[in-house]
């Protein structure tokens, strides 16, 4: 249920605030573990994002954090065309080496990663890697770690006496 009713506001302003309002709140549901309680919440924010018509990187934003509600609750088909929508979108509209994009790529390798398409993650992570002009973010760390778990799966898919 989101946070704030749903409602005419005066304004865009209003309605973007709003949004931020259910953003917040949904993504704090998402970081306690409370994945399907964010996703009306997280759709209550895009519904008021769309309203307001002002500011398509809140939208993305929002999209992005859906798609991990909805793979933390089994929806996979969601999960995996929001994160591949965000990623596209955001990869089209800017430079390979943005720190969003990077996100995004990093977000969708971790998705990959779960769902055992370890090549594919592994793919994903690397370009983040070879992307990133800082070493110290979380996106090359969670990526680094990423590259760990795909080398641990690849070698316990082995055949004994490999």
């Amino acid at each position: 249920m989101p946070l704030l009713p749903v409602k005419s506001y005066r304004n865009a302003e209003e309605e973007q605030s709003a949004a931020r309002v259910n953003e917040v709140y949904a993504s704090s549901l998402l970081a306690e573990g409370r994945a399907a309680a964010a996703i009306p919440v997280f759709q209550a924010a895009l519904a008021e994002f769309a309203e307001a018509k002002q500011d398509s990187s809140s939208d993305l934003r929002v999209r992005a954090l859906l798609a991990q509600a909805y793979a933390c609750t089994g929806h996979a088909k969601e999960a995996r065309r929001g994160l591949q929508e965000v990623l596209n979108t955001l990869s089209a509209a800017l430079k390979p080496d943005n720190p969003r994009v990077l996100s995004a790529r990093q977000a969708w390798g971790a998705f990959l990663l779960d769902r055992g398409a370890l090549d594919e993650a592994a793919r994903q992570f690397d370009e983040v890697l070879n992307r990133s002009s800082t070493s110290m973010t979380s996106v090359v760390a969670l990526s680094l770690g990423g590259r760990v778990v795909h080398v641990s799966g690849a070698v316990a898919w082995l055949p004994q006496g490999s």
